[in-house]
């Protein structure tokens, strides 16, 4: 929790006191020359190199110290604004708080897309309230209603405590939907990381129960597989070859033995989806995921198999790019052109 409101926090100092910089003139102003910076870029899998300020990003991230400006700036972000913004509690095996952002603008008056969203934080941590800046991007570039959900967490509520709270939001979105101009039958699922795991078992949930009917799913680098595999990406960057790209193999062991303790439900359909039998009646996808990321192979396997079975993708690998990079989105322009692709993406699907 305390490294989420960390980089939270670095976004925050970074985007403000380097947006006009240009180039490695940036990267000097937190001291680093150009030379360490593409020293610093070099990463475990050959012939991948992390992007400049993502480089950086991880220094600092594994050596706060390095980040001259840390205890000094106390620059905030204005949020975009929306038209409203509620609380509300969905009843269901226990309360679930859910946040409703209505933008300034949405693509029409009435019969509005809604997008739930399921906030990352490896299934231990997130909230809310740190998704709030998010979601808030969400609904301004897709200009549609936005439903964050404040799900349990593990280990004090481990599987299937998160799956059955985002199910009983998305029944619930469902069902109440007109009561802000919304339509129930234009619903998205959403997700980031973890968060994008839960969007994925929502579809996969959705079809094997007969509703509610989710029309698209996006997922910004997913955790689809939650058990002992190792893959490519998850040797590579984390410290199993001794340097941490945000995701210590230490994190991710903590958060399988926390969120599944049982280890014969590791590779179930509703846990890690990417071996669940999918079909083509499944709904449509975009998938980011990032080069740099312990995640990318399940998440770049997940769009693989979704396509394999017949349904529309659309997959996008940031190159250079490490995990959660949309969080901190005002350090980099790539996260940026992500929520203007994905608000992009649901507007062209309903047409507006």
């Amino acid at each position: 929790m305390k490294r989420s409101i960390f980089i939270l926090f670095l976004g925050i100092i970074l985007a403000s006191i380097l947006s006009s910089c240009g180039g490695y003139t940036k990267l000097a102003v937190l001291g680093f020359s150009k030379k360490e910076v593409k020293e610093l870029q070099y990463t475990a899998e050959p012939g991948t190199f992390l992007d400049p300020m993502a480089a950086v990003v991880v220094e600092v991230w594994a050596h706060p110290e390095r980040n001259p400006i840390k205890d000094t700036a106390r620059f905030m972000l204005k949020p975009p604004p929306m038209e409203w913004v509620k609380n509300e509690t969905v009843p269901g095996e226990a309360p679930v708080p859910v946040r409703i952002y209505k933008p300034k603008k949405t693509v029409a008056e009435y019969n509005v897309p809604v997008i739930v969203f399921y906030h990352g934080g490896g299934y231990i941590a997130g909230s809310v309230d740190e998704y709030d800046l998010f979601a808030r991007k969400i609904a301004r570039d897709s200009r549609c209603i936005v439903v964050s959900v404040e799900y349990r967490l593990a280990p004090e509520f481990p599987y299937p405590a998160a799956v059955n709270d985002c199910y009983a939001a998305l029944e619930w979105v469902a069902e109440n939907a007109e009561k802000w101009n919304g339509d129930p039958k234009k619903l998205v699922v959403s997700g980031e990381s973890a968060g994008g795991g839960l969007a994925t078992v929502m579809t996969l949930m959705s079809y094997d129960n007969g509703g509610p009917d989710i029309d698209l799913q996006m997922l910004w680098y997913p955790s689809t597989m939650v058990s002992d595999e190792v893959t490519d990406s998850r040797k590579y960057f984390t410290k199993m070859t001794g340097r941490d790209y945000l995701i210590p193999e230490s994190y991710l062991r903590n958060v399988l033995e926390s969120y599944v303790p049982d280890s014969t439900m590791w590779r179930t359909r509703y846990v890690s989806p990417v071996y669940a039998a999918l079909n083509s009646e499944l709904p449509e996808a975009l998938i980011y995921t990032c080069q740099c990321d312990p995640l990318r192979d399940e998440g770049r396997l997940y769009a693989e198999r979704l396509s394999e079975a017949g349904v529309p993708v659309t997959y996008t690998e940031v190159e250079g790019m490490v995990h959660a990079f949309m969080i901190i989105g005002n350090v980099f322009p790539q996260a940026g052109d992500a929520f203007r692709r994905s608000g992009k993406f649901v507007r062209d699907y309903y047409g507006y």
